[in-house]
Order: C-alpha cells, then structure tokens, then sequence
C-alpha cells in the first residue's frame, strides 16, 4: 500500500533525539508498505533548520521538506503565515510529484488537514486524521476572557476548514479520547465507528525499578519546556511553603525556555530547588532513578489532556502530582498512579507534597505500580502495533 504521512513537527530519521508518535509510525509502516512523509524543513522544537546530510541515505527517497517561513516564537503571525506556506507548498508538491497514495494520515496545521481531505475526497483516496492539538481552539486561548469572542472571529477562517476536514475524513483518531470527541463533534458527525484514540505512550526506561529510593527526603522531578503552558511557578511557590514548614522536599527542575529566568529568580533563596538545564534523554533517565514523584503541571486553562509528559513519568516509575484536569485526572486515579491538585494552587499542592513527604514508604512502592502499568499498557510498540492494525491494514484488507 503507498501510505503518505503529513506532518511538519516530529523528528524526522537522523534528527538526535528520541523518537515522537510519527518517526515510530514511519518506521513501522516502511516495513510492509510505501511510505512518503512530507515534513517541514524548519524543527518546531529547536526553531533550527533541519540539516538534510542528517537524513540517513534509505530515508532520503521517503522525505519531502518543505521549505517554510522560519519563526522564533510559538505564538504569532510569522509561526501562522509558516504553516499555510507548509500547507500550500506540500499539497502542490503531492501534485507535482505524481505520488498516488492509497491512504493519507495528515495532521495539523489546520490549512492542511482542510487541503489533504479535498484532495482526498476528490480522487477517492482514504484520509485519516491525526488530532494531536485542539487546532484551531488553542489560538484563541491568549485572547482575555472578554475579547475571546473577536478571536473567535478573527481564526473564523480555521474554525471553517477544521469543520470541513473533520467531517469529510473517512477516520479521525488523536491522542485521548476527548480530543477524538471534540474533533468528531466539529465535524458534526456520530458515526463512532470511524473514529479512535491512541494514547502517546512513551519509551521503556529499560531498566529494574529502583526500590532503594531515599527514605529520607522526597524528590520531585519536572522535566520538559519552561514555556506557555507549564505552571513551574506554582511548584515554587508551594516550595517555599514547605520550606517555611521546615518540611524538606526537593524540586529538580529538568528543561529550558523563555520562562527560565523569570523562574531561577522566583527560586531565589530556596535550596531545595535545583535547576539543571535541559538534558538529554539518556542524562534524564539517569536523575530520574532517585525521584519519587513527576510533577505534571500545566497552567489552568492548558489544553493538553493526555500528554507525552504523564507517560514518561510512568516509564521512570515516578507517583504522578498532576495538575491536568479530565482524561489524565481520571487515569491517574482508575490506575492509583498519581493525585491531582487545582491548577495555581499553591497551598493544595504543598499539602500534597508534604503527605508523601511523611510516606515514602508508599510513594516508593506506588511508583513501582507506575513503571508496571507502563510497561503493561503504554509502550509505544504496543500502542502503535495496535493502531496500524486496527486503522490502517484491517480497514486496507476489507476494502
């Protein structure tokens, strides 16, 4: 089957670092199948352009990067004007190139999804959608509660095409089952048979589980960017109220990004806080082995619901403090793998903290739970075996 991936943000063969939901899907798929993936030329995450002399020879006939606008900042009319170049230029070089896929898998941005499901449509090709973000719901999250309703009109165009793309795709799947939800929902439709969810599950730690954790002080571990959507200020803050307690918690800071500064300064006077920069995945996993705790903290109005984040925390064998409310609270609580605490809330999360404080014991043998739950449901091999089954090759095979 000749199978076409479109998305611009994930890593890409010969990027180094580890591997996200589309590298584990290509390399799967390229086993049986042809497989073409359009991508950007610009990486998302470091804001650099991507080396093409990186790409290992086999790889480079199964890439197209298409060259876009380069952006500094996530939010803005420069990252905006990006994207469409990316939509506009991989649907014409799809064209240009005289690829005939028998399946497309597309994901945001929103002008592309809209554009790879006419084109599909068209020519009676299937298309799945991949919902990894609320696009374009989370554009209008900036705008203050008073004037949401001119982002609202602003984004009308976004609004327009993510409706048109979810109700024409012949599958629509995403990462949670409430984005698959919401996405069905745009689309008008309730034909739940064309529609599903895989988690993002993570990578095995690959190692025994450490019960010889600290009995004596508790160790937190926060590990991702220090940007838009996480609440690190919150941890500090409720760092300094177990400090002022004389309840002695410690608060590793594992990340980098434009809220670093402001957070070191936050930090000032509080030596149970410790920021190490951001590590690489193999230094991460080694100061993950004497944490207890993964502190999963996202700003109230985040819209992740079941993040990367809560699955590397499992993998790592760590007791989740989780501040997301919905899928990720609920899992947390049906598994026993984690608590949650109110978004900004300070006092509820210092509390918490200082409960597991006094019951290591507990904490210690919960996050064995957390590394077996992983290991039995989450793995990215597992997760994603399961989804080129179910929606890829069984519905390819009734055809």
């Amino acid at each position: 089957m000749k199978i076409l991936l479109v998305n611009p943000f994930d890593k890409i063969p010969g990027e180094q670092f580890r591997d996200q939901r589309y590298t584990v899907l290509y390399n799967k798929l390229r086993v049986n199948h042809q497989v073409l993936w359009i991508s950007s030329d610009y990486h998302h995450w470091t804001h650099t352009v991507r080396k093409t002399e990186n790409i290992p020879y086999n790889d480079k006939p199964n890439l197209i990067l298409i060259p876009v606008i380069k952006y500094k900042r996530n939010i803005g009319i420069t990252r905006l004007l990006s994207h469409l170049m990316f939509s506009l230029r991989a649907i014409g070089k799809l064209k240009e190139i005289g690829f005939k896929p028998d399946l497309i898998i597309c994901v945001a941005p929103v002008e592309a999804m809209y554009l790879f499901t006419s084109y599909a449509r068209k020519r009676s090709v299937r298309i799945v959608l991949d919902v990894l973000d609320l696009w374009p719901d989370l554009f209008i999250k900036p705008f203050p509660y008073l004037t949401k309703w001119l982002g609202r009109i602003l984004f009308g165009p976004y609004f327009w095409m993510s409706q048109r793309a979810f109700r024409y795709a012949d599958h629509i799947t995403s990462v949670s089952q409430s984005y698959t939800k919401w996405a069905m929902r745009r689309g008008g439709r309730n034909d739940d048979e064309n529609s599903s969810f895989y988690y993002l599950g993570g990578m095995s730690a690959g190692r025994q589980y450490n019960l010889a954790k600290s009995r004596e002080r508790l160790t937190c571990l926060f590990a991702g960017q220090l940007g838009f959507n996480y609440d690190v200020a919150t941890v500090i803050r409720a760092s300094r109220i177990l400090r002022e307690r004389n309840i002695d918690v410690e608060i590793v800071i594992a990340g980098d990004g434009y809220k670093r500064s402001s957070l070191v300064k936050e930090a000032e006077g509080l030596p149970s806080v410790r920021f190490t920069g951001w590590l690489e995945y193999d230094e991460l996993m080694k100061l993950s082995i004497d944490c207890h705790v993964g502190l999963n903290c996202y700003i109230g109005d985040a819209t992740q619901s079941v993040p990367t984040k809560l699955f590397d925390y499992l993998s790592m064998g760590l007791l989740v403090v989780n501040s997301l409310e919905g899928e990720t609270a609920e899992l947390l609580e049906t598994t026993g793998t984690g608590l949650s605490y109110q978004s900004g809330d300070a006092e509820g999360l210092a509390k918490l903290l200082a409960g597991f404080s006094c019951q290591l014991d507990e904490v210690i043998l919960k996050g064995r739970t957390s590394a077996e739950l992983f290991d039995r449901h989450f793995r990215v091999d597992a997760i994603y075996n399961r989804m080129i089954s179910e929606i890829i090759e069984k519905e390819h095979n009734g055809n």
